[in-house]
């Protein structure tokens, strides 16, 4: 969501726009960092679920306000998203 509101379009800009490829970096860079974007195949059953879960949410605001962060200077005129080292940046 944090995406589509700082990237988002107007409804007559074209419906696959800068905001796609974001969202697929965003996509990519979770399935990266966590084996998937889903949270049926990242929530654990057991008793470990909420801190699970607090550090996919936290890691998921990183990498979006990374891509943010990276891509903020071309907004409007983007041709292709610029890619984060998600992984580095987190530490």
């Amino acid at each position: 969501m944090s995406l589509g509101a700082f990237f988002g379009r107007y409804p007559e800009d074209p419906r696959f726009g800068p905001l796609r490829g974001l969202v697929q970096l965003y996509y990519q860079e979770m399935i990266e960092l966590h084996g998937s974007a889903y949270c049926r195949d990242l929530k654990p059953q057991d008793d470990t679920q909420k801190k699970v879960c607090n550090d996919i949410i936290s890691s998921s605001a990183e990498i979006a306000a990374l891509i943010i962060e990276n891509n903020k200077a071309m907004e409007g005129s983007m041709d292709k998203a610029e890619k984060v080292d998600v992984k580095q940046e987190t530490k």
